[in-house]
């Protein structure tokens, strides 16, 4: 593992050749946060005594690159299928870094004139791909070592001396990442619509910084005018909460709920098990809506009918008779 005066002294060097550069420490090296934020609002890189001092403070950060602050795109490969695949779609670069798995690797190109969206390619082309892109984007870079392994990243082609000399990423190798919808959202109904968003983009996303990236993208190019960066940020770190919580539930279709009695009850019943929760799916109609507490919009001949309540108790068991009799 690299000593804490060699790390600032790495890092250094690359803020020296016009790199932008700032600390990793979270998530075994590999993500900022914690450390800097709102770098997607920076109109310059950070000045050379203040990455001095964020690296001195922080002996075993990993380097990270902001690839959109360095007039970068960098393609991130998980596996050697997905390297072989990227080399062909977007060409050869002399430029390539090995990650600490041994598998896959960073794809080194110049950032074109035209804004380059950040992208998973998991989910629109099926492939182990993430194109690095803009100014919220960022991978670790030589000679960073991940602390839980002490495997460094190191270039498997090239060198920082070959920057110059790159390639410039074509966005028209590049099919657009599908977005829930192709018209421009408007005021009134931008939050619900990118809150939507984060909910599908997020079980695709490792950590929120990732989600984070996709929410802004999107907001840049559906949301007229887009919402403030701050905003999108919390439309963001809400919808990650779900997916750490387990309660997203955006793209599982319906579903329905059981009280913990009732299932203890009906436990060694199959049969009744079953027909409990086809009323339940037939009556409550739950959609897979973020936040809605499963609990709320119980249908009433669940429960028992209050006194008083006739009309309710006559709805209820008709209900039921539908339900059971041969007639329909």
């Amino acid at each position: 593992m690299m000593s804490g005066p060699a790390v600032v002294d790495a890092a250094l060097q690359l803020h020296d050749i016009g790199l932008a550069v700032v600390p990793a420490v979270a998530r075994d090296g590999k993500s900022v946060h914690g450390i800097v934020k709102g770098f997607q609002k920076w109109r310059r890189r950070l000045p050379r005594p203040k990455v001095d001092e964020l690296f001195r403070t922080r002996h075993e950060a990993c380097i990270a690159l902001l690839v959109g602050h360095c007039g970068l795109v960098v393609v991130d490969c998980d596996d050697d299928d997905a390297l072989a695949i990227a080399e062909r779609r977007f060409g050869y670069t002399p430029i390539l870094v090995q990650t600490p798995t041994g598998r896959g690797g960073h794809l080194y190109y110049r950032a074109p004139t035209e804004p380059v969206r950040a992208a998973n390619l998991r989910k629109s082309h099926g492939l182990e791909i993430d194109i690095k892109a803009g100014k919220g984007a960022y991978v670790i870079a030589p000679p960073s070592v991940r602390p839980s392994t002490g495997t460094a990243y190191r270039f498997e082609r090239g060198g920082w001396s070959d920057l110059a000399a790159l390639p410039t990423f074509q966005i028209s190798t590049m099919t657009p990442v599908t977005i829930a919808s192709s018209r421009p959202t408007n005021e009134g109904g931008r939050n619900d619509y990118l809150f939507r968003c984060a909910l599908a983009y997020a079980r695709d996303c490792e950590t929120g910084e990732e989600l984070s990236l996709k929410v802004f993208a999107i907001n840049e190019a559906k949301c007229n005018p887009p919402l403030p960066w701050d905003e999108a940020e919390r439309v963001a770190e809400s919808a990650w909460r779900y997916q750490v919580a387990g309660q997203n539930r955006v793209g599982r279709g319906r579903y329905v709920t059981t009280p913990e009695a009732l299932f203890e009850r009906l436990m060694d019943a199959p049969d009744a098990f079953a027909l409990d929760m086809r009323m339940r799916l037939t009556h409550e109609g739950l959609q897979a809506l973020p936040g809605r507490n499963p609990g709320l919009g119980r249908a009433r001949y669940l429960e028992p009918p209050e006194a008083g309540r006739p009309r309710s108790r006559r709805r209820s068991s008709v209900r039921v008779r539908r339900l059971f009799s041969p007639s329909g």
